[in-house]
Order: C-alpha cells, then sequence, then structure tokens
C-alpha cells in the first residue's frame, strides 16, 4: 500500500506493510509491530518504535529518534538518536544523528553523529567507512569490530569492555579519535591503525597490535601491551 499522508495521531503498524511516499509526512509517531513493516520515503516528524521491519530508505527522514527491537535498515536519515535493545539489528549506511545506545547489533557506514554507547552485550561492526563526531564508549562484553572500513572521527574512545576482544581492527583498517583512546579493560587487538594523540592502556587491560600506533603525544601502559609493527609516539611505561 502506497500512503500519502498529513495524519496526526500515532500510526499503528499492525499486519501487512505500510509505505510513506516521498512527498508523505507523518506529524506523530509510528508504531510498527512484530512481523510487518514499514517504508519511508518520506518524513515522520516525530519518533519510530520498532518490533519488526523498518526501512528507512535512502529519502526518508525521521526526526524524533528511533527506539529499535526489530530490523531497522537506515539509508536515509534518522535524527533524535537511536536505541537499540533485545534482539534488535540495525542496518545503516546512512546518517544517524542524536548518537546512538546499543545493546544488540550494529552494522554501521555512513554517519553516526552523537555520543555512542555500546553496551551489555552489543555489538557494533563497522561495514564500511564510517565517520563520527562525539566520544565512543565500550562497557559490559560489548564488542566494537572494525572489519569493514575505517571508523573515524571520534573525540575520546573509552573501553571498560571486560570481552576478550572488547574492541578489535583488522588488517588495513583504521580506528581514529581526536583526543584520546582509553583501554580500560579487556582486551584491544589492532593489526590494522590505531590512531589518537594519546593512548592510554590501564592496569588490567591488554592492548595487543601487529598493526601500527599512532600516538603524537603519548602512549601510556600501566597494563600489558604486546605489540609489533609500528610505534609511532612517546612511550612511557608506569
Amino acid at each position: 500500500m502506497l500512503f500519502r499522508s498529513t495524519y496526526t495521531g500515532r500510526t499503528r503498524v499492525s499486519a501487512g506493510t505500510l509505505t510513506l511516499a516521498a512527498t508523505g509526512s507523518l506529524a506523530s509517531g509510528v508504531d510498527v509491530a512484530t512481523g510487518t513493516t514499514f517504508n519511508n520515503n518520506g518524513a515522520v516528524n516525530s519518533d519510530v518504535v520498532n518490533a519488526g521491519t523498518f526501512n528507512n530508505n535512502a529519502t526518508g527522514t525521521v526526526n524524533g529518534g528511533v527506539g529499535n527491537s526489530g530490523t531497522f535498515n537506515n539509508a536515509g536519515t534518522a535524527s533524535g538518536g537511536v536505541t537499540n535493545t533485545g534482539t534488535g539489528i540495525v542496518n545503516t549506511t546512512g546518517v544517524i544523528n542524536g548518537g546512538l545506545t546499543n545493546s544488540a547489533t550494529v552494522n554501521a557506514s555512513g554517519q553516526v553523529n552523537g555520543a555512542i554507547v555500546n553496551q551489555g552485550a552489543g555489538v557494533f561492526t563497522v561495514t564500511g567507512a564510517l565517520t563520527g563526531n562525539n566520544t565512543f564508549t565500550n562497557s559490559g562484553t560489548a564488542r566494537l569490530v572494525v572489519s569493514g572500513g575505517n571508523f573515524t572521527g571520534l573525540t575520546t574512545i573509552t573501553n571498560n569492555g571486560t570481552a576478550a576482544n572488547a574492541v578489535s581492527i583488522s588488517a588495513g583498517r583504521t580506528l581514529s579519535s581526536t583526543v584520546a583512546y582509553n583501554n580500560n579493560a579487556g582486551t584491544t587487538t589492532n593489526a590494522g591503525t590505531l590512531t589518537s594523540p594519546v593512548i592510554a592502556n590501564a592496569a588490567g587491560a591488554t592492548l595487543t597490535s601487529t598493526g601500527t600506533i599512532n600516538a603524537a603525544t603519548s602512549l601510556t601502559n600501566a597494563g600489558t601491551m604486546n605489540a609489533e609493527g609500528t610505534i609511532n609516539t612517546a612511550l612511557d611505561r608506569k
């Protein structure tokens, strides 16, 4: 069904598929039930709560945030933040504004603007070139996997995750921040390039690198560091 509307009440997709055309807009939110699909090519000027499948296509915009526990495919622009919980899957190649909090599965390229929190047992995988403009915090048993593209533009990256490979950077890939990289727990494994002015490996944490580390200001190690390859820094071992 093709839907062009300026209807102002909350829209509930309880069966089948709803498609909002590129010329369409909704003034209030959309609820997408399990087993149903919402295809957005227009403008949703409120939030979307998705337990089914939400396709925010290239011309689609959401201006009130997305709460996802289903499958959210974003090729457009989602503003107001994204929260991904339960068994939710976020596949984004477009733009997310307002940050992202993940405790499930995210596959990301494009842009994620705002603070990113990867927590619980969440897995955040970089599947293509990805830029951010704020902080990235990894906690719990969550993992950041930089495998399909470079992840750049972040300010401070903080790994509090206890997983064996809490942060992993594949060969040929780059993870970079403009302020600091703090490895406070778990293991960071770098086979590509890890770049930040300040890199700190805390007591109890492990930093293993077979690639390149660029830390223009300082590399401080109070934990365990296993390194080969290239290190460009002033090393400060506590």
